[in-house]
């Protein structure tokens, strides 16, 4: 009887501590749940918390987490990935090929070179097409005007209408619109702000501030092609962001095998490349603010397993 006191009063110590834990990460991820709602993200928060547990006590690359995204369902989640494959992607009359020869070296970053905004949060919608587009837009007229301009993902999920707003979208079908409908100009987020959600299209074009002259493909599952269009300029990305691994990622070099190269769900931006410890890798910029991986990145391995499919479905923004 006194082993099974001990034993309670044990159980209930931990989760209280449990319980504790998963309050601080509300606090600090802004997520409030109370009554049955409490107990449900509870539940689902305990689960991801042994996840990264086992995890990280495997040698690995990398480390995981918990995060924003650690109280969702599976599909819950899912819903905001709203990566989806153009019907460009087999189009290679617009395939990038290097107009001079790039540099052989082992690491590069474009955010070392002021072309790169601070990181942004796309919240709770799909919007990952809209943020990978924007940041080449403002990539390209930076390197092109040396002025780095904070330009408007709001304006393509309310004003593109070959994409899904919050469901979803393309990240070269939305250039391709904006090229063919507002001459390829872009306002600024300052008078054009993020709200999250979709809403009636205001753009106004005495107000427009930057273009685009849109997307080229790099050739697939090339890694010396990708890395001379990296060193072009930032790209945009398709990848899996599905698997809970990456969904927690927190540091390292990311190298699950899971992460499949064929399911493609997620758009980011690839911004340099570099080598640790003998493993080379990718640097690629999200958009689920600057508390997920890396200060907002993640670095991804670079090898013949093309993990996440970063090699799948390169596009690089041309020349202004």
């Amino acid at each position: 009887m006194i082993n099974f006191l001990l034993c309670l009063s044990t159980s209930l110590e931990i989760l209280y501590h449990e319980e504790l834990a998963f309050i601080d990460l509300m606090r600090e991820t802004g997520n409030f749940y109370v009554g049955d709602e409490f107990h449900f993200r509870f539940g689902i928060f305990l689960a991801n918390k042994r996840f990264v547990q086992e995890q990280n006590s495997i040698n690995r690359n990398y480390r995981l987490s918990l995060n924003q995204f650690s109280f969702l369902t599976n599909s819950e989640y899912k819903s905001l990935l709203g990566g989806k494959v153009s019907s460009k992607n087999n189009d290679d009359s617009h395939l990038f090929s290097p107009q001079s020869k790039k540099s052989s070296e082992v690491t590069f970053d474009w955010r070392t070179k002021g072309i790169i905004n601070p990181i942004r949060n796309q919240g709770q919608c799909g919007l990952c097409w809209a943020f990978s587009t924007i940041c080449c837009v403002e990539a390209r007229w930076a390197q092109a005007y040396n002025t780095l301009l904070q330009l408007s993902e709001q304006m393509l999920v309310d004003c593109v209408d070959t994409c899904y707003g919050c469901m979803g979208g393309y990240a070269d079908d939305a250039a391709a619109f904006v090229i063919e409908n507002y001459e390829g100009k872009f306002m600024t987020a300052a008078d054009y702000p993020y709200i999250a959600r979709a809403s009636i299209c205001k753009f106004d074009k005495t107000k427009s501030v930057a273009k685009t002259t849109g997307f080229e493909r790099v050739k697939p599952g090339s890694s010396d092609a990708l890395i001379e269009a990296v060193q072009t300029s930032v790209c945009s990305l398709l990848i899996d962001a599905s698997i809970n691994s990456f969904m927690q990622y927190k540091s390292g070099i990311y190298d699950d095998t899971k992460c499949d190269p064929t399911q493609l769900d997620h758009y980011v931006n690839l911004v340099g490349y570099g080598s640790e410890s003998g493993i080379n890798y990718w640097i690629i910029r999200n958009s689920w603010g600057e508390a997920w991986g890396e200060s907002g990145y993640i670095r991804i391995i670079n090898n013949a397993a093309n993990v996440c499919g970063v090699l799948s479905h390169p596009i690089v923004p041309k020349e202004l």
